[in-house]
């Protein structure tokens, strides 16, 4: 299981932005949030199991 917290600067809220990332998340199979944050940002927090790649 691998766990990253994004934050996103700048116009994000009230535009659809949260909604579009939920989606994204839940074609990939993801679990977490997304939050708009006082200072106007907007935090993810996404898990899932690592799909492993080969080179």
């Amino acid at each position: 299981m691998v766990a990253k917290r994004y934050r996103i600067y700048g116009r994000v809220q009230g535009v659809g932005f949260r909604w579009f990332v939920n989606k994204i998340a839940e074609s990939l199979g993801l679990n977490g949030y997304v939050m708009n944050m006082p200072d106007g940002s907007v935090e993810i927090w996404a898990e899932g199991k690592q799909k492993s790649t080969k080179y």
